[in-house]
Order: C-alpha cells, then structure tokens, then sequence
C-alpha cells in the first residue's frame, strides 16, 4: 500500500470516528444527578384552564438542576433535586433573564425529593423556605403563601412535586402527578421566582445550577 493511500485511509477513518462522536452528543437526552433522571426536553402536560385552544409550545427544554442540602451538625444531607424547565430558546443564565421570560414563557420546576417526607415536615419546609428567601411582598403574599403550602402532602422516596408558571399569570401546582391548586397572580409568580433567584436564594450552589447547566454536570448527560 502506498504512502498517499494509507494517509487517505487514516484521515477517513478520523473523519468518520468524528461523525459517530458528534452524531453520539446530539442523540443525548437526559441528564443524571444523584440517581434522578432528568429529561433534556418533556412536554407540557399542565396546561391553564383558559388555554382551551393549546396555544402554548408543547415541549419544555431544560436550563439547569441542583441538589438541596440541609447541614446538620456538620453533615450535608441531600434532600431533593430541582429541575427546571421553559418553553424558550434561550438559556436562562441570570436573574433578570428569568423576571423576563415568564412574561413570555412556560416554566416548571420538579422537585423529586431523596428520601421520604412526612406531611408536617413537607409544610415546615416550605415554610421556612419561603419565609426567608421569598424578596418580593404583595398585598395578598400570606393568602397566596398559604394556599401554595397546604398543596403538597407527604411526599415518598422519589416522589415528585411540580410547580408549573405560565405567562397567563397563573401558577398550577402538581403534587406527585395530581394537580392540587392553581394561584391566579403575576405576584406570586415573582414571590416564587425570587425564591431561587433573588437575593436570598436557597442555596448559592443551587442557583447557579438552575440558571445554567455547570461544567461538572456535562460528564452527567447520557
């Protein structure tokens, strides 16, 4: 075999090596995060009441996960892992990104918890959850606080809670596949966002994984 024909030969082996890796990341659909499977695109399934006419984009692309952690005497403890989904083009990579695009957008959160939780834990965390990260106060907060709250129950061992936001103003909350409430407020929706976003948000760690996915996470897609 010549010289030129084997060089010819490599280079198209390399060449097709490189179509079967890219061909390989773009068929990549889900992410993977202390054991929770998380899809890279998922329908919209809770639709507003008004909606009649589906108007709405039917699919949700992913932004970013993170893991709650509670420390307790000097041990982290994983409680759940957030993911959050919309129905933009574009990621969301700060605050004022994700103020705009619920104007515009869809928007879920599921939580799908690590362990089980009784009803009165369920309620003392969001709670206090709420109580010292929500930065944006209205009118009818403690109405809407209240109603948000007693939504969810109990929650199993892998369980998941969703919180679903339209860009009609209202907020359809989804306990473990059933929809419990729907808040009827643009306030609430900013309350809630602040929750993850604003200036006290949950965790540090855990905003900058919903805004944006980091590069630790890359090794997790699959």
């Amino acid at each position: 075999m010549s010289l030129s024909l084997h060089f010819l030969l490599v280079v198209l082996l390399l060449s097709i090596l490189s179509c079967a890796k890219t061909s390989m990341v773009m068929e990549q659909t889900t992410v993977t995060l202390e054991g929770i499977v998380l899809p890279i695109e998922k329908d919209l399934q809770h639709h507003p009441d008004e909606d009649a006419n589906n108007t709405l984009p039917s699919r949700l692309r992913f932004n970013g996960a993170g893991v709650r952690s509670i420390n307790f005497f000097g041990w982290d403890f994983k409680v759940y892992v957030a993911g959050f989904y919309h129905s933009g083009r574009d990621l969301l990579q700060s605050t004022e990104d994700v103020y705009q695009a619920v104007q515009k957008h869809a928007m879920q959160f599921d939580f799908t918890f690590l362990r089980t939780v009784s009803q009165s834990k369920v309620t003392e965390a969001w709670e206090r959850q709420l109580d010292h990260s929500v930065d944006y106060r209205y009118e009818r907060y403690e109405r809407d606080r209240d109603i948000f709250v007693s939504s969810f129950g109990p929650i199993s061992d892998a369980g998941t809670v969703s919180v679903v936001l339209h860009p009609c103003g209202r907020t359809i909350l989804v306990d473990q596949g059933t929809r419990t409430n729907v808040i009827h407020s643009r306030d609430f929706q900013r309350s809630f966002l602040s929750m993850w976003f604003g200036e006290n948000a949950v965790h540090q760690d855990l905003k900058d994984g919903l805004l944006s996915r980091d590069s630790g996470m890359d090794d997790c897609v699959g």
